[in-house]
């Protein structure tokens, strides 16, 4: 008897795939207090995403995101059938004697890849505008 080969097409097809847009941030936040963040959740795969989707949050001095310093990392419990999506309004912790400055933030959506998604290349957002933490 040979061996069932599955195609990689396949396995997309029947998988989740998340993706995340930061929606909003104020123009400013103060370090040892947390940082309003909406982020837009949503899936592109064919499969519903259940159970707790971590989301990395990070700061750059760079719009493109480079260099990144890590923030904090939260969950949040969802349900998201294939195409559907949902607005996250999460507080950002900000740690005292975090470096000071105009940062954009960065938003990294199931960066430990908890759900087993298809693509691994558009989990990342980063914020249109900077951020002033004081």
């Amino acid at each position: 008897m040979s061996p069932i080969l599955e195609s990689l097409e396949s396995r997309s097809y029947l998988s989740v795939d998340l993706t995340g847009a930061i929606a909003t941030v104020p123009r400013s936040a103060a370090s040892g207090e947390t940082l309003a963040v909406t982020i837009v959740v949503k899936n592109n795969g064919r499969k519903t995403a259940s159970g707790t989707l971590p989301i990395l949050f990070e700061v750059s001095d760079y719009h493109s995101g480079a260099n990144p310093l890590q923030v904090a990392t939260l969950t949040n419990l969802i349900r998201l059938r294939n195409r559907a999506m949902a607005t996250l309004n999460l507080k950002v912790p900000l740690a005292l004697g975090m470096p000071t400055g105009s940062f954009y933030i960065v938003a990294v959506v199931d960066p430990t890849n908890v759900f087993n998604e298809s693509s691994l290349s558009d989990k990342t957002s980063v914020s249109a505008r900077p951020v002033r933490i004081t």
